[in-house]
């Protein structure tokens, strides 16, 4: 089930809130098992430039848009592709004229659930596709694909977390590595060019500082008009074992080194980030 609430503060104090819940669309259910028992979709609401809302998410592991004016009456499709049934997560940015773009993890083997069981070795063979309308149509791009090696040394992939528009008018998607071998997190990042080319596979930053098979995830970037950038995102488990709370900045194409702002998180999603008209950033995490 989703839905979308719109907030307005009463003048008549300071704890009167007029809360208006809108109906969007009803999921379908799904089957799991051991290695699809949840989806889920990140950064999948957006609001273009224009106020048009834009909502990506998954249901029985297939894909979803949802488009509303308004925030009140929605219209709902499939985004339908050879991968329905294999679909973990998506990401959605919507340009200013509202074009939607979709960026979505896929693992091959998922199959609705898999009731056969995904075999050991294949369980986070995550690839990634990109998903944009042209002429009516959805069409898709292939941006990484996690099952071109073979062995159970490629038994992992991406699992995507944001997707937004640079000042140079090209796309970027930012993600993370997960699945066996990933010794503390790989932060990953992948540009669309203006000409519709997809980089190779870039790394932001990799640690190599925790026993096998964790990750970094929740990033979220911030665009300024300069064309810097910065990067805040969570470690659910560092070298100490416990979540932290990172910060890289990236001027003139080159990240800086990760720098740790808080291991003080009640769990590794209790956070979130606005930025003012004037650029300046506000966190705000639970403190455990």
């Amino acid at each position: 089930f989703l839905s979308v609430s719109v907030f307005k503060a009463e003048a008549q104090g300071i704890d009167s809130l007029n809360i208006t819940s809108t109906y969007i669309t009803l999921g379908e259910a799904w089957y799991t098992d051991y290695f699809t028992s949840y989806t889920y979709s990140g950064r999948s609401f957006f609001k273009d430039e224009n106020g048009g809302l834009h909502v990506a998410f998954i249901a029985n592991y297939k894909l979803f848009y949802c488009y509303s004016e308004d925030g009140m009456t929605w219209s709902t499709e499939q985004v339908t592709s050879t991968h329905d049934g294999d679909f973990k997560e998506a990401v959605i940015y919507a340009d200013a004229d509202g074009s939607p773009h979709i960026a979505a993890t896929v693992n091959p083997y998922f199959d609705y659930g898999n009731p056969t069981g995904i075999e050991y070795g294949d369980e986070f063979r995550y690839s990634v596709y990109y998903f944009f309308r042209e002429e009516g149509n959805w069409l898709e791009e292939e941006v990484y694909n996690s099952t071109l090696i073979a062995d159970w040394s490629g038994n992992y992939g991406c699992r995507v977390n944001e997707l937004y528009r640079n000042l140079d008018g090209e796309l970027v998607l930012t993600g993370n590595r997960y699945g066996w071998y990933t010794y503390g997190g790989e932060l990953w990042e992948f540009t669309r060019n203006t000409e519709g080319t997809w980089s190779e596979l870039s790394i932001i930053h990799a640690y190599n500082d925790t026993p096998v098979d964790h990750a970094t995830e929740v990033s979220r970037s911030v665009l300024h008009s300069t064309g810097e950038r910065n990067l805040i995102y969570t470690r659910p488990y560092n070298s100490s074992g416990i979540p932290e709370l990172a910060y890289m900045n990236n001027t003139d194409g080159v990240w800086s080194a990760p720098v740790v702002l808080t291991t003080d998180l009640i769990n590794h999603a209790s956070w979130d980030l606005s930025v003012s008209p004037n650029e300046e950033m506000y966190l705000i995490h639970y403190s455990n």
